[in-house]
This record gives C-alpha cells, sequence and structure tokens, in this order.
C-alpha cells in the first residue's frame, strides 16, 4: 500500500456505484481548519465507492485544500482543473467551480460574473454537477499524477442507477456523449426507463437488456417508436387522453348495439352514462359530444 501511495506512475481505476439517492444534499457548514489540516490518502476514494454522492461536503473539504495550496504554491492545481473541466462539461454557461473562502462553501461561477452556491442548484443542476465532478475528484486523488490528463487518461468501471434521474430532457439527450467525452476510458454501465437516454446511444449493442424485450436498433430512432417497443401504448397521446377515447368508444358501441326501445335504454344506461362522463367532467365537447349522442339514441334531452 504505501509502496503504491509514494509511486508516481502506479495508475488507479475509479471505482464507484451511484444510487437512486446520489442527490448531494448539504450537511452543515465546512469547517476551514480543520479541513485545512485534513490529510488525503489515493486510497481515500474506495473507501465509499459502493454508496457515492450522498452530500457535498467531502468535495467541499477537498477543492478547500486545492485552493489552499495554489494559494501557497502560486501555481494552479491540475486536480482542481480537473474538476473544473469537468464542471464546465457538465453544465451550460459554467466558468469555474471551487470553494469560496468569502461564502465558506462551494460556488459555482458563470460566464456573467454570477455565482451561485451548489446547495442553491435545482436538483437536476446539482444531479449532473454532483455526478461530473464526482467522478473527477475521485480519479483525481487515485491519480495525481496523471495531471492535466486526469479525466482523459484515469480509467475505470463507473455505475449508475438511473442515470436519467432528476434530469431535464435536453440534459438526458447528452448526459451520456458527455460522459464519453469527459472520461473517454472509462466504462458506464448504466440502468434507466428515460426513452432519450436510448435514443442517445450510438448502437443497440451498448443495450444490454430492456425489460426482457429482444434488442432492437434503437439508437437514432423517434422517442415515441422507442417508448411503443417498451411497451407504452400510444406515446404519442397522454395516458388521460387514450383512456378517455376508450371509454367513449366502448360507450358509444353500447348505443349503437343494444336493441332497446329509447325508454328501456335509459332507464339502464343513463347512470352509466353518468360514471363514463365524471372522470372527464373538465371537458365539456367530450361531455357535450356524448350528452347528444345519448339523446339522439333515448330521445332524452339531459
Amino acid at each position: 500500500m504505501d509502496y503504491i501511495e509514494k509511486d508516481n506512475n502506479f495508475d488507479l481505476p475509479v471505482i464507484a456505484f451511484y444510487e437512486c439517492d446520489r442527490l448531494w444534499i448539504s450537511k452543515g457548514n465546512i469547517d476551514i481548519e480543520s479541513s485545512a489540516l485534513k490529510q488525503f490518502s489515493r486510497f481515500d476514494p474506495y473507501l465509499d465507492c459502493f454508496h457515492t454522492g450522498a452530500d457535498d461536503k467531502a468535495i467541499g473539504e477537498w477543492l478547500l485544500k486545492l485552493e489552499l495550496s495554489e494559494l501557497q504554491k502560486k501555481t494552479p492545481s491540475p486536480m482542481k482543473t480537473a474538476i473544473e473541466f469537468a464542471a464546465k462539461a457538465a453544465m451550460e454557461n459554467c466558468v469555474g467551480f471551487g470553494f469560496d473562502f468569502d461564502e465558506s462553501r462551494v460556488m459555482v461561477r458563470y460566464e456573467d460574473g454570477t455565482s451561485t452556491p451548489f446547495e442553491h442548484l435545482s436538483d437536476g443542476q446539482r444531479t449532473i454537477l454532483g455526478l461530473f465532478c464526482d467522478i473527477a475528484r475521485r480519479a483525481a486523488i487515485l491519480n495525481p499524477h496523471l495531471q492535466e490528463n486526469i479525466c482523459s487518461e484515469t480509467k475505470g468501471v463507473i455505475l449508475i442507477d438511473e442515470l436519467d434521474l432528476h434530469l431535464h430532457p435536453k440534459w438526458q439527450r447528452r448526459v451520456i456523449e458527455d460522459l464519453r467525452k469527459i472520461f473517454p476510458k472509462m466504462q458506464f454501465i448504466c440502468t434507466t426507463h428515460s426513452t432519450f437516454l436510448i435514443q442517445s446511444l450510438r448502437s443497440s449493442s451498448e443495450l444490454i437488456l430492456m425489460d426482457g424485450e429482444p434488442l432492437l436498433e434503437y439508437n437514432n430512432k423517434g422517442i415515441e417508436e422507442i417508448a411503443r417497443n417498451m411497451g407504452v401504448s400510444s406515446p404519442e397521446v397522454s395516458q388521460l387522453y387514450e383512456d378517455m377515447k376508450n371509454t367513449a368508444h366502448d360507450f358509444l358501441a353500447t348505443l349503437d348495439n343494444e336493441n332497446l326501445s329509447p325508454e328501456e335504454f335509459h332507464e339502464r344506461f343513463n347512470a352509466q352514462l353518468a360514471s363514463v362522463i365524471a372522470p372527464y367532467s373538465n371537458n365539456p365537447a367530450y361531455q357535450a359530444f356524448l350528452e347528444r349522442k345519448y339523446a339522439i339514441k333515448t330521445g332524452k334531452e339531459l
């Protein structure tokens, strides 16, 4: 262990499993004095590699240490550069990601000169930024000798449960390619139910299993076609619309097929008409259409 710790040419792989509860939630302020004295081992990223992304305190303490190192040495830290490189790829208009001594917390800086505390970002922003930066942090701690090539040269295996978690659809469409671009030598094994992620695959050979369905060519297919192959009926319309259409269709079929007198029909199906209309009472056109069809059949205006 000591040999590896001190060997500047020994590469260590990133191994990490990001669970569904990976959304980072701030757990108190960072103590600047204790964080400055904290020592990091190259093996630290393995201590929690199977339960990652629980909070932002660890990365805050590490960034603080890097900021102090830069101030002391008066030279940019390649490890901090790796984090910022990942942050810029994760978020549009992001130009910096680091510890702010005035704020005593991690801040995200933007092109327009503004900055936002990490914990004030939306769930989607914190999820995507936290994921990219945490992978970069682990790579940097494991392989500081790679310098400016930390992200591009570090190898590893990353497991991510529900990669699309909290992500806006436009981020879902690009997250896979962004991970490839920033960490080209890492292998990512992810689960998802997102048609946008499946669509963004380069080839269906990258898709291991899809709810037990046989593998098809999903890349570059339309969202609706992918959803249909995933078992979603009529993905081009909402489930509410589909239910309303089917309910109306069944009731109209009853109107056409029952050979009863108008009085008998009214006595038997008046209550059914009310139950058919009730779930969609906020749609007056639907209600008026069925009531009109019913009136034609029974001669009774409602």
